[in-house]
């Protein structure tokens, strides 16, 4: 395939957008409509896997969260199917910039990916293969599920593992009991969103990233016989809720993880709250900087979007390194602590100080600003 290819009369490839195991993805646009869309190109060997997807799609009513198909059909042989086009990047992609999102992001990103598989599941669909490359994230900040390559229903049969007794998925993320030749279900989804959660709190998923195997029975035995470290040994300022959640999600066995998608979204919920205790800007009195458990101010949730945004279009222009970017960005840190992330802030201004000391040097003003705003939350956090 290459740019200018049509496919059906209708969609023409732009450019290629990525590749997997099951494929090609490519950018195109539908000559009926004007409209960008995502053609999804599979490989011959995917046949069964392709229609189980579109299978799956189209008996799901609509979602925000989980990406609509729209056609399906073959181009000299070879199948494809059409989706929405979503902007923006792959979770996958964002962690490899951002190991370590702050809480308001985890926490928002982890009840969206909950709403997306309680839709599925309450129509008796399950994924099977969540994961960070699979979970699209939109400039605005809001994922959507992508890829159901492999999904289940409750009625369909399952076919028996391969020859080479290798379960079909992404081994850093696959439930205990899918090693075990069980076909997988809404408990296996939730313990692949445990993998996910932990891996934007710790930087890694629990037994690290299957590409550091050389033999994948190590990363199954893992998953079968081993606890993941303790978060707090990856990170600090993880609430103790989310910690407790997400050692429920791991469990080894189906029974002890959390019930369903909506459980865990209450669980979410649990975190985002006013604070209990006044935090200000550290100037003195009663508006000091004070200790408090980890948490998320919604008062504060879309100011922070907006600084997301505005943020993006500064780096665009004048770019990453003028005076409004570095400043708009120490904003954005200081409405992370605000927010109640404390080590948020602390993490994200450490990451500004080296921004500034770069650009205007250790010793500048404003360098030494932000240096003394994160020793500011450093204390806070005492």
């Amino acid at each position: 395939m290459e740019a200018g290819t049509v496919l059906g009369g209708r969609y023409e490839l732009l450019r290629q957008a990525g590749e997997g195991g099951q494929g090609l993805l490519w950018q195109a646009r539908d000559r009926e409509t004007g409209d960008h869309v995502a053609a999804k190109l599979l490989l011959m060997a995917d046949v069964k896997r392709y229609q189980r997807e579109i299978r799956a799609l189209r008996l799901l009513s609509p979602s925000d969260r989980i990406a609509a198909i729209h056609d399906a059909a073959d181009h000299d042989g070879r199948p494809y199917l059409i989706m929405g086009w979503i902007e923006g990047d792959s979770l996958q992609e964002v962690l490899r910039r951002e190991p370590l999102p702050r809480l308001e992001r985890v926490l928002h990103w982890t009840g969206q990916i909950c709403e997306g598989l309680a839709h599925a599941h309450a129509e008796g669909v399950f994924h099977r293969d969540v994961k960070p490359a699979n979970i699209m994230v939109s400039p605005a900040g809001d994922v959507t599920l992508v890829d159901f390559g492999i999904a289940r229903f409750v009625d369909s049969t399952f076919t028996a593992l391969p020859e080479d007794r290798r379960p079909i998925g992404s081994y850093a993320y696959l439930a205990p009991e899918r090693w075990h030749e069980h076909p997988g279900d809404h408990l296996s989804d939730l313990y692949a969103l445990g993998c996910v959660l932990y891996e934007m709190l710790a930087g890694q998923p629990p037994f690290g990233f299957a590409w550091r195997y050389t033999d994948w029975t190590r990363l199954r035995d893992k998953h079968l016989h081993t606890s993941p470290v303790p978060l707090a040994q990856h990170r600090s300022g993880i609430p103790e809720v989310l910690d407790r959640l997400t050692v429920r999600l791991l469990a080894k066995s189906p029974a002890e993880r959390s019930g369903d998608a909506q459980e865990v979204i209450k669980q979410i919920s649990r975190l985002i709250h006013p604070p209990t205790t006044q935090v200000g800007d550290g100037s003195g009195g009663d508006d000091t900087p004070t200790a408090v458990g980890p948490y998320v101010d919604p008062g504060f949730i879309e100011r922070l979007r907006t600084a997301d945004v505005r943020i993006q279009r500064l780096n665009t222009f004048p770019g990453p390194d003028s005076p409004a970017t570095l400043e708009a960005q120490a904003e954005r840190a200081e409405l992370i602590g605000l927010s109640g992330d404390v080590t948020g802030a602390i993490r994200e201004y450490d990451r500004i100080e080296k921004l500034y000391s770069r650009v205007h040097g250790p010793r500048h003003p404003l360098t030494l600003a932000i240096l003394n705003a994160g020793i500011r939350w450093t204390f806070a956090r005492k």
